[in-house]
């Protein structure tokens, strides 16, 4: 439907350019198309129609400048789709971080090119979901990160927790959390350290310590000790492990679970000669 209609598009701009600019469909068409001009996406960012501006908004190929004007656009869908947009200067940016509506703090929040000083105004935002969206941010700095660790609320913990840039610094504040399930989120972040993952390899709850014997990163120490778990959903989760040490695999190569020899006879890292006797 896309393909056709896009084909349309550049059909009616071949054969009268005037009606390509006069039809509503066309414009909106265009001002999401990425392959559009820059001096037509300039055009378009003034487009009286609210659909047309958003369109621009939200469009990865609109220039810089645009994007600045359209911040400032009456319109706040149209602010809302700049604040997401990850062509939007840090100019654009900071200042749509401080806008009233909610939604548009949280989507200059969530985008990876908001600059460090933008999310650390939005990490103190009375709003949870915006202080949510900074801790899910890829590019939040180590500072943003260290500081939503011990936000109130516990989704952002979580968020913080789950986030795979977070510092092994940061993580180490989220072990001792109060609550269980910021240890789970923490126990499969790649960057835990090795001492974190070791003392959440003898945790109570038994998600965490799955999630510990899933890390790729997992050190062998917590991984033999994780292949004696009386669960066998963690003990099989270590045989899935693509590091798992030639210790575990001893462990395991005999286990009376038939899921779990299939899974090590499934595991690139276990000795060839191993997996092809566990086929057997």
């Amino acid at each position: 439907m896309a393909k056709t209609k896009n084909r349309k598009v550049r059909k009616a701009g071949a054969e009268n350019p005037k009606e390509m600019i006069d039809s509503l469909d066309v414009r909106e068409a265009m001002a999401g198309n990425t392959n559009t001009s820059a001096e037509v996406l300039n055009k378009l960012a003034t487009d009286k129609k609210m659909d047309v501006r958003w369109g621009v908004a939200g469009n990865t190929s609109t220039p810089t400048e645009a994007l600045g004007r359209l911040a400032m656009d009456k319109r706040w869908h149209v602010r809302l789709a700049v604040a997401g947009n990850p062509n939007a200067s840090a100019k654009t940016l900071n200042r749509l971080a401080t806008e009233k509506g909610w939604k548009i703090r949280q989507s200059v929040a969530k985008n990876p090119s908001t600059p460090a000083k933008a999310l650390m105004l939005l990490a103190t935002d009375k709003d949870w979901r915006v202080r949510e969206a900074v801790a899910r941010n890829s590019s939040a700095t180590d500072e943003v990160l260290e500081k939503l660790a011990t936000d109130v609320d516990l989704i952002v913990r979580f968020s913080v927790a789950e986030n795979p840039s977070a510092p092994a610094a940061v993580l180490e504040k989220l072990v001792i959390d109060a609550n269980s399930g910021v240890h789970m989120a923490v126990a499969k972040n790649p960057n835990a350290s090795a001492e974190i993952l070791n003392r959440l390899a003898t945790e109570k709850g038994w998600r965490i310590r799955r999630n510990v014997a899933g890390n790729p990163n997992a050190p062998a120490k917590a991984l033999m000790l994780l292949a004696t778990d009386n669960d066998s959903n963690i003990r099989e989760t270590v045989a899935r492990n693509p590091k798992i040490p030639p210790e575990a695999i001893t462990n395991l190569v005999f286990s009376e679970e038939s899921d779990i020899r299939k899974t090590l006879s499934e595991n690139p890292a276990v000795p060839e000669h191993i997996r092809v006797g566990l086929s057997l």
